[in-house]
């Protein structure tokens, strides 16, 4: 029945909802969660704060995460930033996730701090979240990103150079780094990138 209600468009009656976020059923309180989505008012909001305040569950707490990214409000804000320190690399994913949602140019440094986490998704959302409220003081560090990944041939393609590209290229003529930097992988790094990566370099520069 939880189900069913996550499908609906919208939901009024969240209090029928929000207890089951409660319930010994992992799956019954995770339909509640996603059920929560299409509850767009503060009791829900509230719920998803109190469980991620609360919970000792990580699956929980990261679903809860990812539903507030959608309904939450600013509101929820000061509860997420501590879930960045949590032991869990997808409970940290996600919260980062929501605060690239809610949050505003004034959490710059939390996106940038999130370049540092041991997470491989941690670090590539946070160049998403750079990316959206970012200015020219992440310059830098989304340059040092850029050449870490950049060290050696990747396994695995992720969107993180080209989003780190995209950033950059917007500040091109802001800082003597960034063209220095794109000659230096046009000139020295195609061989590691992958074909869409040096597609999109083509699209945006002439290399000769």
């Amino acid at each position: 029945m939880l189900e069913e209600i996550g499908k609906q468009r919208c939901i009024h009656n969240t209090e029928r909802i929000v207890k089951y976020i409660d319930d010994s059923r992992s799956s019954v309180r995770e339909a509640a969660i996603q059920a929560l989505r299409v509850c767009r008012d503060e009791i829900a909001e509230d719920a998803l704060i109190r469980l991620i305040t609360t919970s000792n569950n990580s699956f929980d707490i990261m679903s809860a995460n990812f539903v507030l990214a959608t309904i939450g409000t600013e509101r929820a804000v000061p509860y997420l930033t501590p879930l960045l320190d949590h032991s869990r690399g997808d409970v940290r994913h996600s919260a980062l996730v929501a605060l690239s949602n809610l949050g505003d140019k004034s959490h710059l440094p939390i996106f940038v701090n999130g370049l540092e986490d041991r997470s491989g998704n941690v670090k590539e959302y946070a160049l998403v979240a750079i990316e959206r409220h970012g200015d020219e003081v992440a310059i830098e560090p989304v340059i040092k990103r850029l050449q870490i990944l950049l060290k050696r041939k990747r396994q695995i393609q992720t969107d993180e150079v080209i989003i780190a590209l995209r950033f950059l290229y917007r500040y091109q003529h802001s800082s003597q780094a960034i063209p220095k930097l794109f000659h230096w992988i046009i000139q020295t790094k195609k061989e590691l990138l992958f074909d869409e990566e040096w597609q999109w370099l083509e699209d945006h520069f002439t290399f000769y």
